[in-house]
């Protein structure tokens, strides 16, 4: 009899899908930038990213390569019901620096399923390590929210309008105890990420952000271990379980014959972002019970037949909560603008300049950045997003007297004496 029913049940389950037709297709895409460039006297190319700003301004500034390859595998199920949608992701990367060794694959930094109307109509579900929605400013690969990146796991469900999503985050961390030998505390923390979008119009869309992490308490061990740079130790007993909220609005509008976001951010405790995807401890200088941040930041784009643009305003402010030589907080603020002009379908001329000041009250200093870049650009198509695209690039730059000896010193970069600096090179940048 039970086999009968487990029968009937497998028929039945087969016969609904007997009239489907299923498209299956398997596209590979990525993302590459590399190039060759020289600083004075033929020395390597040297980064000019002020101290304590999240981003630097790209043109013509980044001597490195990168290297993304992805697969993506997608199903298509088209029943009497409607269309079920499986899609499975993997990707992986690689880095390296000009100077520095040789660029090879380092790390998996996607690998999920995500299946579209088989739960409910209308609502998708993921699960597995992925990009999460990141928001971006390109110019200067500023990305201010990117809830999922660096997560271990994550996984999620949404529809058109929300979208909810659970990551869990690591951090092996290597400590020297008390008898001087390390030892190696893992720390974890889960966060969820809430998101709602509501469309005012055809030209405006609003989205509601709310997050929310914990970071988990390790075992009550004590451990001997230099904080924030201080040669003496201080015991920790472990690490206590902390949590923070976040929340933040932005307002994608298409105004000015281009696109433009308007966003403000808040977070506080365990929520408050270092940027790399890892549970933020006491060691890098926080009390999580008083940290915090807040931004406001505005990205707009421009596009026509003749130039395209773009220009970014950003606004930041990040509290640690533990006073450092004048305060707590580390302030920066960010204009930048890269105008495009075409001479024809392929062969462009591109301007960038960017500011960058930083006022750090934890090491007492505060000063500006001035990075200007012109090239020369061969593309496939006019388009500020257009690639792939092959650039000839001078740059140059000078920062405040209090940031000497910090600024373009990378690898062997000659400009640690200095307050000014120049570089030239050649870049080709592709995605697919």
């Amino acid at each position: 009899m039970q086999r009968r029913m487990l029968f009937i049940a497998i028929s039945s389950l087969l016969s609904s899908h007997a009239i489907a037709d299923v498209q299956t297709n398997t596209e590979f895409h990525g993302y590459l930038r590399t190039g060759l460039g020289a600083s004075e006297s033929g020395q390597t190319q040297a980064n000019f990213q002020l101290p304590g700003a999240r981003a630097k301004y790209r043109l013509g500034n980044e001597s490195d390569s990168y290297i993304e390859l992805a697969v993506e595998h997608q199903n298509q199920l088209n029943t009497a019901s409607g269309n079920k949608n499986y899609r499975a992701v993997f990707m992986v990367n690689g880095h390296k620096p000009h100077g520095e060794g040789d660029l090879s694959i380092k790390d998996v930094t996607q690998a999920y399923v995500e299946m579209d109307d088989i739960i409910a109509d209308g609502m998708h579900v993921w699960v597995g390590r992925r990009y999460y929605d990141r928001r971006d400013i390109h110019m200067n690969d500023y990305y201010w929210l990117s809830s999922g990146q660096g997560a271990k796991a994550g996984a999620g469900l949404g529809t058109d309008n929300w979208d909810l999503a659970l990551f869990r985050f690591e951090d092996k961390l290597n400590i020297e105890n008390g008898s001087s030998q390390s030892s190696e505390v893992l720390l974890n923390s889960s966060s969820l990420d809430f998101r709602y979008r509501q469309q005012l119009n055809q030209q405006h869309q609003l989205t509601y952000w709310l997050g929310y992490t914990k970071r988990h308490q390790t075992p009550d061990d004590q451990i001997t271990t230099p904080i924030n740079g201080s040669p003496v130790p201080v015991l920790i007993d472990g690490f206590s379980s902390e949590d923070g909220f976040a929340l933040g609005t932005w307002l994608d509008s298409k105004v000015f014959g281009g696109n433009n976001t308007v966003a403000f951010l808040y977070r506080n405790g365990a929520t408050v972002d270092q940027g790399n995807g890892k549970p933020v401890n006491e060691m890098q200088g926080y009390d999580l019970s008083e940290a915090s941040m807040w931004e406001i930041n505005n990205n707009f784009v421009y596009n026509d037949d003749r130039w395209s643009a773009q220009w970014a305003l950003i606004a930041r402010q990040d509290d640690k909560g533990k006073a450092g030589k004048a305060g707590s907080k580390i302030s920066w603020y960010s204009t930048g603008i890269r105008p495009v002009y075409y001479f024809n379908e392929h062969v462009s001329f591109a301007t960038e300049l960017g500011y960058d000041h930083v006022k750090d009250e934890i090491e007492d200093r505060s000063g500006g950045l001035t990075k200007l870049t012109f090239a020369v650009q061969v593309a496939k198509g006019k388009g500020y997003y257009t690639r792939p695209v092959l650039r000839a690039f001078v740059t140059t730059a000078s920062w405040s007297d209090e940031f000497k000896g910090m600024i373009g010193t990378n690898v062997d970069a000659p400009y640690g004496d200095d307050t000014s600096g120049t570089t030239l090179g050649i870049q080709v940048e592709s995605w697919w």
